[in-house]
């Protein structure tokens, strides 16, 4: 028999009225840490927050997203050895990539649009390419 138990809750902010909607765990600056990715759905935001190594996280960078940012993704993208994230942007009808520079920042998001009210993104080798394709869950009429 196995007991598990958990302390309390602790709280990081991701602004004022950013309304998290998803969350991802990445090590995005290559320190060997997980880092936080958070889809802020209230601002129109990517939130990155890097782990200090001691079990907590910095202050989020928030990276500008498309609108109602719903769910995010982390993997390496173009086989640079940094993660990438990928966030699927439910209001404005988008995915969106941001590829990562190195040491945990990110270029602006590039977005392609992926058909009517986005709420899920994953990605996966599907075709043997070597290179990661990105899969969406739509859940507007006719996608």
């Amino acid at each position: 028999s196995c007991t598990v138990t958990f302390t309390g809750p602790t709280n990081y902010a991701t602004g004022v009225g950013s309304t998290p909607n998803s969350v991802t765990l990445a090590d995005v600056d290559r320190d060997g840490d997980l880092d936080a990715i958070v889809a802020n759905s209230g601002s129109g935001t990517v939130g990155v927050l890097l782990n200090n190594g001691a079990g907590t996280f910095v202050a989020q960078t928030p990276l500008v997203a498309g609108t109602t940012p719903a769910s995010v993704y982390a993997k390496d993208l173009d086989n640079d050895g940094d993660i990438d994230i990928v966030v699927a942007n439910s209001g404005s009808g988008t995915v969106g990539v941001f590829l990562n520079n190195g040491g945990g920042t990110f270029a602006a998001q590039v977005p392609y649009t992926v058909g009517a009210t986005p709420k899920s993104v994953y990605g996966a080798l599907l075709n043997n390419d070597a290179f990661i394709d990105i899969v969406v869950a739509n859940s507007g009429p006719g996608t």
